[in-house]
């Protein structure tokens, strides 16, 4: 079902409509007489300030809403309403996990001990795999359905490429075989003449392997005061501590990460990857040297290297580094930091057309050259140091990248070894990997050589 708009979402997109619109018409001003006088100058920029406020709000509103929607999606599953999905009593393995989480294994009973035993985590088919012993004072175990969903979202806050790459979800840590291959090369043959034998066509497939990384939340620290008060939400703390700090820390591995030992990062595997001929994906430089018009600076333009700001033609070229098939499919986006897109923003081409294009229909994307944007505050700066890798990507990364997620997350409760301070440590856990798929998929940026 359709999200409907809420009125304040409405009206904030309707009013950086009409900012913008008063930018353009100051834009297309400055296109035909080639200046901005100093009061239409002053103008163009207190508009660019109030767009930005605006956009902060409007994230705010849309981060809230797709919260609730995965309320209201976890409650559809359940076939009842989100309020009577909400009301209904956790079963017995959410309520064990709950006393467990406020009172520690000394304060459940023995059927609570019994339905987390029977959850306990035994996950030891690799070196990395966490084990934890049911019953013993630090004892860690597997969280409950509900708690799941709910971490699954809060690392998808923080994960930045979590959302766009390829999620494959497995039950168990074991170590996982993944095909693949390329198929482009291949194409079919006319029937020949009767009795002509038809050729064969080998597909050959590759073969990586992909693990469970063991990712902790480190140790949160919850005061003996506020755990024994019945007003603080002890699951709600634990979860959002784990969402945040392990959330933070894959969204930097899927850009970084070795790949040995470790998540595969995508500026990794495409800098490996390196400059591929034509629309093979991999890096993409730009020629040094040129120049970059921009808003208010026709007279003046930038250096493309000193500027760190690529011209238009380098953001189409950009994108021809991916092949047709890719773009058609509609899952290109584009993904950089926020400072990055407001330099992007800038853009223009020789007649003033900027490239960015805001949208103001209920949960639609601004647009740089027709294409969505994904902010990842992971991502750096493009640079200005020749020949540095990042900044910024395009390009269709489900198919890119792939993300392993075992269904199994744990939290460990630890009551001793912070007993003289009078605080109680939570420790949490998730099991990851990720690697490259098909690195022609997607074009990183590389600062122009000088």
């Amino acid at each position: 079902m359709a999200r409907v708009m809420s009125t304040r979402e409405k009206a904030v997109r309707e009013r950086r409509a009409t900012v913008y619109g008063g930018m353009a018409d100051l834009m297309e001003k400055w296109n035909d007489e080639g200046s901005l006088d100093a009061e239409e100058s002053q103008e163009y920029d207190r508009r660019e300030k109030e767009l930005r406020d605006l956009d902060k709000e409007l994230k705010r509103i849309v981060d809230f809403n797709k919260l609730n929607d995965a309320r209201e999606s976890a409650a559809e599953t359940a076939g009842t309403s989100r309020d009577e999905y909400e009301a209904k009593s956790r079963d017995a393995h959410e309520e064990a996990f709950r006393s467990y989480l406020r009172h520690g294994v000394a304060g459940l009973s023995g059927e609570q001990r019994r339905s987390l035993v029977g959850m306990e985590t035994r996950v030891t088919n690799d070196a990395n795999a966490l084990y934890t012993v049911g019953g013993a004072s630090n004892a860690g175990f597997l969280v409950p359905q509900g708690f799941w969903h709910n971490l699954q979202v809060a690392l998808k806050q923080f994960g930045g490429l979590l959302n766009v790459a390829k999620i494959v979800e497995t039950s168990t840590g074991n170590p996982m075989p993944w095909p693949t291959t390329d198929p482009t090369a291949i194409v079919g043959n006319y029937v020949g003449a009767q009795g002509t034998q038809l050729g064969f066509q080998d597909y050959v497939f590759g073969q990586g392997l992909m693990n469970a990384w063991t990712i902790t939340s480190n140790v949160a620290l919850a005061s003996v005061e506020a755990m024994n008060d019945t007003a603080f939400d002890v699951e709600a703390f634990v979860r959002e501590r784990i969402g945040e700090s392990i959330g933070r820390f894959v969204a930097a591995e899927l850009h970084t990460g070795t790949g040995s030992s470790a998540l595969l990062g995508l500026k990794t595997a495409l800098t490996a990857y390196g400059i591929k001929s034509g629309a093979q994906g991999g890096v993409f430089q730009p020629t040094a040297g040129g120049t970059v018009t921009t808003i208010g600076h026709v007279s003046t333009p930038l250096n493309k290297l000193a500027g760190a700001t690529p011209g238009f033609d380098d953001i189409i070229a950009m994108t021809a580094k991916v092949d047709p098939a890719y773009r058609a499919g509609g899952r290109c986006t584009w993904v950089m930091n926020d400072n990055t897109q407001w330099k992007i923003r800038s853009i223009t081409d020789s007649f003033g057309h900027p490239l960015w294009n805001p949208n103001v229909q209920v949960g639609g994307d601004d647009r740089v050259y027709g294409y969505p944007v994904l902010i990842d505050q992971n991502i750096g700066d493009i640079s200005t140091v020749a020949n540095t890798d990042g900044g910024m990507y395009f390009g269709d990364f489900q198919t890119c990248m792939v993300v392993r997620q075992v269904n199994q997350a744990g939290v460990m409760r630890l009551d001793e070894r912070y007993a003289d301070f009078l605080q109680v440590g939570f420790l949490g856990f998730v099991r990851m990997d990720s690697r490259s798929n098909d690195l022609r998929a997607v074009s990183m940026y590389r600062a122009p050589a000088s």
